[in-house]
């Protein structure tokens, strides 16, 4: 999801990240500075997850998984 290019306009920046997860076939989250500072991203990757772990009672046949990457 590209908010400037997928977000609804009028739509709440909540709504608009809850459906771009929910339309999504996968989820790739890329841990920046940026991304681990910040609220909006944090919420990201909740939605994420909960669609990942198949917690929302709209998501069905969800194989999504989380999967934590170092570099060590």
């Amino acid at each position: 999801c590209i908010a400037d290019r997928d977000f609804i306009p009028g739509n709440s920046i909540l709504d608009n990240i809850i459906d771009a997860i929910k339309k999504s076939y996968k989820v790739i989250l890329i841990l920046t500075d940026h991304f681990v500072t910040s609220n909006w991203c944090q919420y990201e990757a909740d939605q994420a997850i909960i669609k990942s772990l198949n917690l929302d009672s709209n998501v069905t046949n969800c194989s999504n998984y989380v999967r934590k990457v170092f570099n060590s």
